[in-house]
């Protein structure tokens, strides 16, 4: 049940399970071999729940044909709907990563103060 590109990268790198990512660089460079190959890469950034309008988000991307579904959430949240709904990838980042410059990017809390937490 993997998604066919038109090189040698096949997708899913793993069978019924969604792939683990936790650098952004490996994101940037998946993303970039993808892009060569023509397979539309998405990623659907989540914060520190999952909700029906999350999971709305993941389906949409998921009709887009041939897409490589890749989804952000924090370390802190239950990823098992994500599984069950068969994304292709998870990135479990940190506040450092996406944000280093915040006054509380080396702690790992939902109470950052990083711009990208309130979806």
């Amino acid at each position: 049940m993997g998604k066919e590109a038109t090189g040698a990268v096949r997708w899913p790198l793993s069978v019924d399970k969604a792939t683990r990512i936790t650098s952004a660089r490996h994101i940037a460079m998946l993303a970039s071999v993808m892009k060569k190959q023509g397979t539309p890469v998405v990623l659907v950034p989540l914060t520190t729940s999952i909700h029906a309008g999350h999971r709305a988000l993941v389906r949409a991307a998921q009709r887009i044909p041939g897409a490589l579904v890749i989804v952000a959430i924090h370390p802190d949240v239950d990823c098992t709907p994500l599984i069950d709904a068969r994304v292709d990838a998870i990135f479990t980042y940190t506040d450092a990563e996406l944000c280093p410059a915040a006054p509380n990017a080396g702690e790992q809390s939902a109470e950052s103060s990083c711009r990208w937490r309130g979806c």
